[in-house]
């Protein structure tokens, strides 16, 4: 077996897509994990122009990230 290196490693997409069934919207999306990175940048997105966190910004972020 090969070993990998730390690159290559963090190049791995393992992170699972979960389809989750979204009746009001008529069908199937699928949702995956956000990297540590990911949600950093989520928390960065969301902040509102006095710095608190923008509660509808951060939902439609969320889901921007999260949706497959």
């Amino acid at each position: 077996m090969q070993a990998l290196s730390f690159g290559d490693v963090l190049k791995i997409e393992d992170l699972p897509i979960t389809p989750v069934e979204v009746p009001q919207w008529g069908g199937t999306v699928g949702v995956k994990t956000l990297r540590a990175k990911e949600r950093s940048e989520l928390e960065r997105i969301a902040l509102d122009n006095t710095g608190k966190k923008d509660p509808g910004k951060f939902r439609r972020t969320l889901l921007k990230m999260a949706l497959a």
